[in-house]
Formats: C-alpha cells, sequence, structure tokens
C-alpha cells in the first residue's frame, strides 16, 4: 500500500469562561490552564487556542476589558514558562483592544501568533492590525449571528456550500483591500454558527468543494450539538463521536482540527499514519 503522510494539525481548545459549553468551569484558574497547556504540547498540538468568551447558544457577550482581564495572566505566562514551545498561540477573540494586547504582549516576531475571529472580521481594527503585522496568521468564521442561535439559520433551500464558498471569496477581497495577504489568511466554515444540523454534515460531506478556495481550512466540529443527530450525549461525552469524525476529516486531508481532547486526536492521526504507512 502506498505510504500516506496526513498533515492535518491539532488545535487545542482551552476556554477561559465560566459559562463554557464544554469545559470553562473545570479549568478557570490559571494554574490549570497553564497545566492543560503543557499537557497539550505534550500530547502533540500544533495549536493552543485560548479563548476567554464562549460564542455557544444562550452566552453572554464579554467586553474587551474583561475578556483582557482573563487573558492576561496566560498570555504573560507564555514567554515565561513556554518560551520553546514549537507551536502556534492561537486566541479565540473578536475584539481589537483584545487582539491590541496579545500583539503588545507577545512580539510576532518572536512567536508564532494566530487570531480566531469568529466575526469573520465585522470590526475592521482588527483586520487592519492583520495588515500591519505580515507575521500574525488568521481564521475568519463564517457565521450569523455571534454568539450563535439555534433559531437563526440559512433557508434549507440554499445551496449551503455554495453560500459560504461565495461569502469567503467577498471576504477575501475585503481582505486584499486591507493588505492582508492570502497566506496570512485560515477559513473556518462555521459548524453550528447560522446552519441547521443538517446543513452541518452537508458541510463536512462537500468539503473538498471548500477546499477548493485554497485556504488552509480549520473545522470546529468538537463536542458540538450535531453530535444529537446520533444520540443525544451531553457535550462532555462527545469524545467518542468527535475522533471518529476527526478520522475521517483527516482523511479528506482538512488542515486543522479544533478539538479538546488532543491526546485522543492525536492516537487517530497515529493509527491512520500505521494504516497507510
Amino acid at each position: 500500500m502506498a505510504k500516506q503522510a496526513f498533515r492535518t494539525q491539532i488545535m487545542g481548545v482551552l476556554n477561559l469562561t465560566p459559562d463554557s459549553f464544554s469545559d470553562g468551569s473545570e479549568i478557570s484558574e490559571t494554574d490549570k490552564v497553564l497545566s492543560q497547556i503543557e499537557d497539550f504540547i505534550t500530547e502533540g498540538a500544533q495549536f493552543i487556542d485560548v479563548g476567554a468568551e464562549s460564542t455557544a447558544p444562550g452566552a453572554k457577550p464579554v467586553s474587551p476589558k474583561d475578556e483582557w482581564a482573563r487573558l492576561k495572566p496566560v498570555v504573560e505566562s507564555i514567554p515565561t514558562l513556554f518560551k520553546h514551545a514549537k507551536v502556534t498561540w492561537s486566541f479565540d477573540t473578536r475584539h481589537a483592544d483584545t487582539v491590541k494586547n496579545i500583539v503588545s504582549t507577545l512580539s510576532p516576531e518572536k512567536f508564532s501568533l494566530l487570531i480566531n475571529d469568529v466575526s469573520g472580521g465585522e470590526d475592521t481594527e482588527i483586520l487592519e492590525i492583520i495588515a500591519k503585522n505580515p507575521q500574525l496568521r488568521y481564521v475568519f468564521m463564517h457565521h450569523l449571528t455571534i454568539p450563535a442561535d439555534p433559531a437563526i439559520t440559512m433557508p434549507d433551500s440554499q445551496d449551503i456550500i455554495q453560500e459560504i464558498f461565495n461569502w469567503a471569496i467577498r471576504k477575501l477581497a475585503t481582505f486584499r483591500r486591507i493588505g492582508i495577504e492570502r497566506d496570512q489568511l485560515i477559513f473556518d466554515p462555521g459548524l453550528g454558527f447560522g446552519k441547521t444540523q443538517k446543513q452541518n454534515w452537508d458541510i463536512l460531506q462537500n468539503i473538498h468543494i471548500l477546499q477548493r478556495l485554497g485556504f488552509p481550512l480549520l473545522i470546529g466540529h468538537s463536542r458540538k450539538s450535531m453530535f444529537n443527530e446520533v444520540a443525544e450525549i451531553p457535550a462532555a461525552k462527545r469524545d467518542s463521536v468527535t475522533a471518529i469524525t476527526s478520522v475521517l476529516l483527516m482523511q479528506k486531508k482538512v488542515d486543522i482540527l479544533r478539538v479538546h481532547n488532543v491526546e485522543l486526536t492525536a492516537h487517530c492521526r497515529r493509527i491512520l499514519e500505521l494504516i497507510y504507512e
């Protein structure tokens, strides 16, 4: 059998939010977060994604001031505790002030940094920061509302794949006008954000079409309610169904998987490598 390399990279999720849909209440203290970061690196994460505002359905918006208060202890610890870590530091934020604080604390010239913007670039001030810092990478996500609202979704009659594809093309035009380079960009189709459960699965089924955009793709399927199509499973117990989906996405050559259980995902990737070697 021909040898096949599985290029999919793993992004470990850390939610510093008391209202996180998954794990915020368990790791809200700084020392627990830093320990979790260390575990993620050891387990094989290439990205550490830290967020301080939940965008799950029903979540309350967080001010930039409060968001930074939650992030600051972790961000300021990175140069000391993780100076030599071979990971990209991703920050899940839609606030320009937070991005400014991150960039001023962690120089993009010294650290591999990524801004993971669920708003898809609604704040042009964030886009200007990205354009002025060509070392910064930027995730833009398709959505209808932030936080996600299950009552607001794309019409069933709409071609969800074509709509997302066209939306990404329009965004690219905006990014180019502002001065962001194409190689800074990563695209997240936004599972669960303005999509029905069926549409979420349609996106995964047709991921090859979105790959034609030419951007690296990030998929955030971990522990999401879309798995209720399989069975009614509490969020914290969805790692097995997440892992099965991760394997299929690795086989589809998705670039980055954003997951809560890094170790299990890394094991899945290694099994694929062993099978196809």
